[in-house]
């Protein structure tokens, strides 16, 4: 029972942030909420509250948007249950949620944003460094999914959009998307993940 308790709090965490990101969007899509004002707007930098760096992932621009970002919420949350994500992770994913959109600041051919995708992306690299870095002691997952989790979302991000377009067209979702997003998800997400990796000093001892 103790061996499974850290496993299962950082799944309750992973669940809390998937729940954070999921449940105020499916509320403001049912209940016909003006989102305007929680769009992102990176062709204005910082001239704009920094809280919406976290309400964009909030906003949908329709139902088939708003489901397929949920089914990717959901798919999450069983892999994170398979892996046996920890804590540490967990808070990692909902570090990477306002650093995702913060990157997409640096595009500023981008005028709104808006919708969890680049999260999803930020997230799901993170369970695939869990898994990877677990190397099957732990995870109910073979380290070789991870593997191909982490090689697979670079790769899709460059055969989705090879020109580095700020918005392509998704015809299965009626309308357009910002692949940077997912770019920027992957490389935060690797980039918080090396922070946690860092050496450090030894402690001094104490005369």
């Amino acid at each position: 029972m103790a061996s499974r308790l850290p496993g299962l709090t950082g799944f309750l965490a992973w669940v809390g942030v998937a729940a954070a990101l999921a449940l105020p969007a499916l509320w403001a899509h049912l209940a016909h909420a003006d989102t305007t004002a929680w769009l992102l707007h990176p062709d204005q930098g910082l001239q704009q509250p920094l809280s919406h760096l976290i309400s964009c992932a909030w906003v949908h621009a329709n139902t088939a948007h708003l489901l397929a970002n949920l089914a990717g919420v959901v798919i999450m949350c069983l892999l994170a249950w398979l892996a046996r994500v920890d804590l540490t992770h967990a808070g990692l994913w909902l570090l990477s949620w306002p650093l995702t959109h913060l990157a997409l600041l640096l595009d500023p051919r981008l005028h709104s944003y808006f919708g969890m995708s680049g999260v999803l992306h930020a997230g799901i690299t993170l369970l695939a460094l869990h898994i990877v870095r677990q190397n099957n002691t732990v995870s109910a997952i073979p380290s070789w999914t991870g593997w191909i989790l982490l090689l697979g979302v670079p790769l899709k991000c460059v055969l989705e959009n090879p020109r580095l377009l700020p918005l392509i067209d998704r015809p299965e979702l009626g309308m357009q998307v910002a692949p940077l997003s997912h770019v920027s998800g992957f490389i935060v997400a690797c980039l918080v993940w090396l922070a946690t990796r860092i050496p450090r000093g030894p402690a001094k001892s104490r005369p």
